[in-house]
């Protein structure tokens, strides 16, 4: 609905592929390991779409799984499976480096802000000449009921960071999903507010505590 085509995608999961296969038919898809895989073996592509792997980043796994290596007791036990997950968020350094997008986004769970290389992962996009804004959505605001083409069936919260060129316009990223007004009686554009105000950009606070909330 923005106005872009599906060109490419690539998986490292055949089913995976298969299902989006189903789905895009025009789009050429590639079975790759991206961790593996030479940007160079891609064609450019104006905007890319980068969705890391997530669970190793999820609070939902029940422990703590963000501690860097340096910060593990020797009762924590070192999942190497878990660090080359990681390594996925590295892939978009990485692949945008080599194709320098007019315009990239990534997706990840919300719980990705705890990751400690977050910082310097922000930086050496920067260095690449690229400024960005993060948003925090939940999946069962987009809609019909809000212009959009298929009805969401769940409720999933996700962190979103949009990079754009330096020199390029800022992307228009403020989401205004429609709300009931009891007063009104009738659907009116929500504000997105966060109950808690520590961290205001984020859905958790410094607790972990959820902390969401779209008010009108």
């Amino acid at each position: 609905m923005a106005g872009a085509e599906v060109t490419n995608a690539a998986n490292h999961w055949k089913r995976a592929l298969e299902t989006h296969q189903y789905n895009h038919p025009h789009t050429r898809h590639y079975l790759a390991d991206l961790i593996e895989a030479d940007p160079a073996q891609f064609p450019y592509t104006p905007i890319a779409w980068f969705s890391p792997e997530c669970k190793t980043h999820s609070r939902g796994r029940g422990k703590s799984v963000l501690k860097p290596i340096e910060q593990l007791s020797l009762w924590d036990q070192h999942n190497p499976e878990d660090e080359q997950s990681r390594v996925t968020m590295e892939q978009v350094i990485r692949f945008t480096e080599y194709h320098r997008y007019e315009a990239v986004i990534v997706e990840n769970v919300v719980d990705i802000k705890y990751w400690p290389p977050l910082t310097r992962w922000f930086s050496e996009m920067g260095a690449l000449g690229y400024e960005y804004h993060t948003c925090y959505f939940n999946s069962q605001f987009f809609h019909p009921l809000n212009g959009q083409s298929d009805f969401a069936p769940q409720s999933r919260d996700r962190w979103y960071t949009v990079f754009w060129r330096k020199g390029n316009k800022a992307p228009d990223l403020d989401f205004k999903p429609l709300a009931w007004c009891e007063e009104c009686g009738e659907n009116v554009r929500a504000e997105q507010v966060f109950k808690r105000q520590v961290f205001p950009q984020g859905l958790y606070d410094n607790t972990g505590a959820r902390g969401r909330d779209y008010a009108v």
